[in-house]
């Protein structure tokens, strides 16, 4: 605290002889500082500032990977080292800009000088937000660290006001650096290339170690300023700061749950998933927009998110360290380390060609990295399973030399469905049911034969069909003679049961108005249409909230205490 108060007072210090000069006029436009080299490190820091911010503001990796490791201080209670690392940052931020206030134009002047107030404010308010561990809606800490909510208009405000704060610190660094950089011939144009080439370097080496700047500054803290404070008993503390960083801190309390196991403790459980369209990849950056029927994309996010689903693939190993996925959650359940990878991947890049052979790869190469790294059980989720790209998980034995487990979770899967039909349906009726032929699909219709249903299988393979049949008789032949099959969707128009196991936008087309419908295909074909349609999803199942160490991180799109059969 006494480092903070001497920081504030050469701040407030600073800034107020500042805006002291202006007003009498001691600070003569465009005059650049006595030193050409004193005045080119400014220059270059300024340019550096000027990059970072713009990276703050438009990168969602960044975002992501900041956010991340604040609300990970924050969970564990280190508010103290939050607020003394940004109060030295914008120290340095605030006393740059104004060592260059005689080499800037006077518009730029009066920026940097309500930037230099802002800061004032900012350092003091995260301070009070340090002192009663807690952040209001408009907190700066809260500004800053919390996820984005667009969910109310007055969370869409708040997201309106945190844009334009750091667009505003962000201009007043543009204008600055374009003041300071003169002509182009000067040479400073040349200099800023070589900046932006060092920077972006730095950026993308933050992204492939997964650690920021703000990381890398905290962690240093650790390793330089270790003092050693004796008490009257003669013995030895560490340094209260330092100390909140360790796992075991002074104040530190264990989770709810079992023990809080090391990184480097084996998983038990890792599910393999990958984005359904391109707009999920936004809920690993924006958990915070789960709505009561799970998480749903933005407007903004269906536009940019296109495009941007043909870089990730590419992007994405580069940034990671050659690893084609992200671990977007880490939690215990009931004693049991489960993760969530999820494959860089999106799901029409299982279906068409020029991606398949890529995601076949890559599904093999996260399936060595998760023996590598001793999971006990990996779990195929969605098309990371399907027939047609690894015969249901069998593929993966392959060259597999492990003890670990490779489970599809389809029988969980189709009982989840069965009995979600059941509850949904009532009593013993006709249904139509899609994908028939499918390893779920054909377990889910010889369940639904024993409880007494009236079952029409559509399959597009007539062969499949024909199969189906022939399972059927073996299986059970006093229940084969309430199955049908057929290859045509038209035979559904008039039934009311739709029990949907394929991913097919035509079945829109065929469900008659005001029917009941059990789905279970990944993507849902309803949620593009329909709401006159009854409809449930049939792979999923309830999770007990209490018995997780911590909240959830990610979960599928879903809501909090739900998880798919195939996961759980």
């Amino acid at each position: 605290r006494q480092l903070m108060a001497a920081i504030f007072t050469l701040q407030i210090g600073s800034t107020m002889y500042s805006m002291l000069l202006f007003i009498l006029g001691g600070l003569q436009l465009g005059t650049p500082l006595s030193s050409a080299s004193i005045s080119l490190i400014f220059f270059l820091h300024e340019g550096w500032v000027m990059l970072q911010h713009a990276n703050v503001l438009l990168n969602p990796f960044c975002q992501h990977l900041d956010r991340n490791y604040g609300v990970s201080l924050l969970q564990s209670g280190q508010h103290w080292v939050i607020a003394g690392v940004l109060v030295m940052y914008w120290s340095r931020e605030v006393l740059s800009m104004l060592f260059c206030l005689t080499s800037v134009t006077y518009r730029t002047q009066v920026a940097i000088l309500v930037s230099s107030t802002y800061h004032l404010v900012k350092m003091y308010s995260i301070c009070v937000d340090a002192q009663r561990c807690s952040s209001p809606t408009l907190g700066i800490m809260r500004l800053l660290i919390d996820h984005w909510h667009n969910e109310t208009l007055a969370q869409l405000a708040v997201s309106a006001l945190r844009i334009f704060l750091q667009g505003g610190d962000t201009f007043t660094h543009v204008l600055i650096v374009k003041d300071m950089l003169g002509d182009p011939g000067d040479g400073r144009l040349r200099y800023l290339h070589l900046l932006f080439v060092v920077w972006i370097a730095h950026a993308a080496l933050n992204q492939a170690t997964q650690k920021s700047t703000a990381t890398l500054v905290v962690e240093a803290w650790r390793k330089v300023y270790r003092p050693v404070v004796r008490d009257s008993g003669g013995t030895s503390q560490t340094c209260r700061v330092c100390s909140l960083l360790s796992e075991k801190g002074p104040n530190s309390t264990r989770e709810t749950g079992a023990k809080k196991k090391d990184e480097n403790v084996s998983v038990d459980l890792v599910f393999l998933s990958h984005p359904a369209y391109p707009s999920s990849l936004f809920s690993l950056w924006w958990p915070s927009a789960v709505s009561a029927g799970g998480w749903k994309a933005a407007w903004w996010m269906q536009l940019v998110a296109p495009p941007l689903s043909l870089l990730i693939p590419i992007l994405w190993p580069w940034l990671r360290n050659g690893e084609c996925m992200e671990v977007a959650e880490d939690i215990e359940y009931s004693g049991i380390r489960m993760q969530n990878w999820v494959l860089s991947n999106f799901g029409y890049q299982y279906v068409l060609w020029p991606f398949r052979r890529l995601v076949e790869e890559r599904i093999v190469k996260t399936a060595r990295l998760a023996e590598h790294r001793k999971v006990s059980v990996l779990c195929l989720g969605a098309l990371n399973k399907a027939e047609w790209m690894n015969n249901g998980g069998l593929g993966l034995l392959v060259g597999s030399t492990s003890k670990m487990r490779i489970v599809h979770g389809n029988t969980l899967t189709a009982a989840a469905v069965v009995e979600t039909a059941k509850a949904l349906f009532g009593d013993a009726c006709e249904v139509f049911v899609t994908g028939a032929s499918s390893k779920v699909g054909t377990a889910v219709v010889l369940s639904l034969l024993q409880n007494g249903f009236e079952v029409l299988a559509h399959s597009s393979d007539s062969n499949r069909s024909k199969k189906l049949l022939a399972k059927c008789r073996s299986f059970d032949p006093q229940v084969a003679g309430r199955l049908r099959v057929t290859t045509s969707l038209v035979k559904g128009v008039h039934v009311r049961h739709w029990v949907v196991g394929k991913s097919d936008r035509k079945v829109l087309n065929y469900v008659p108005q005001g029917a009941k419908a059990v789905v279970f295909s990944v993507p849902n074909p309803f949620e593009s249409g329909r709401r006159d349609v009854l409809v449930l999803p049939g792979g999923i199942l309830h999770m007990d909230l209490t018995k997780l160490s911590k909240p959830r991180q990610f979960s599928n799109l879903l809501e909090d205490h739900e998880i798919y059969a195939c996961h759980a």
